[in-house]
């Protein structure tokens, strides 16, 4: 198993005001133990819009769209 996982959507406004989602996500990777135990671990943490397009974090409240390098802000 390996996917990701939605953990929290953040609401973001553009310059605009346009309004934009920003979803955060975990991806767990299955790790197998000893006997039948299984265990998951955090493998990575990302930012992405609704689309897909990731976004870098710049601080609690600001996202950087890496294609066009605006910035987003919490609203």
């Amino acid at each position: 198993m390996d996917e990701w996982t939605n953990v929290s959507v953040i609401l973001c406004a553009d310059r605009s005001g346009a309004h934009l989602s920003v979803i955060e996500q975990w991806k767990k990777d299955q790790h197998r133990q000893k006997g039948s135990h299984v265990s998951f671990k955090p493998k990575s943490h990302r930012f992405v819009l609704g689309n897909g397009t990731k976004v870098k974090p710049l601080d609690e409240n600001r996202f950087l769209l890496t294609k066009t390098q605006e910035v987003i802000t919490r609203t």
